[in-house]
């Protein structure tokens, strides 16, 4: 009976916990509402044009970021395009990238 009731709470607790951050994964992923926590993402192409209040964990074919990030933005890809505030470290790895947005403002 103990086991079954361990059981039944760390079943009930675990979504809560699982919620914690955003995951998202597809060919093609937009970021079209505000994220309050870190953001997971990856994709052919993986494009945030809302608020990150966390950070933004990102990879794809073509990453684009134009809303401003929180925290730190690590992201790799064949094309990084970066626009948006990011407000604390940018670590990008890619063939090209372009990063005009402000970093650790």
């Amino acid at each position: 009976m103990r086991r079954f009731l361990t059981i039944a709470c760390i079943s009930i607790l675990l979504p809560s916990v699982a919620t914690a951050a955003t995951l998202m994964g597809k060919n093609h992923v937009e970021v079209s509402l505000p994220v309050t926590d870190d953001l997971y993402a990856a994709g052919e192409d993986v494009i945030v044009g809302k608020q990150i209040s966390g950070d933004a964990i990102l990879a794809g074919g073509r990453v684009d970021v134009t809303g401003n990030v929180r925290e730190d933005v690590i992201a790799a890809g064949r094309e990084i395009m970066m626009t948006g505030a990011v407000g604390d470290d940018a670590r990008l790895a890619g063939t090209r990238r372009d990063q005009p947005g402000a970093v650790g403002a």
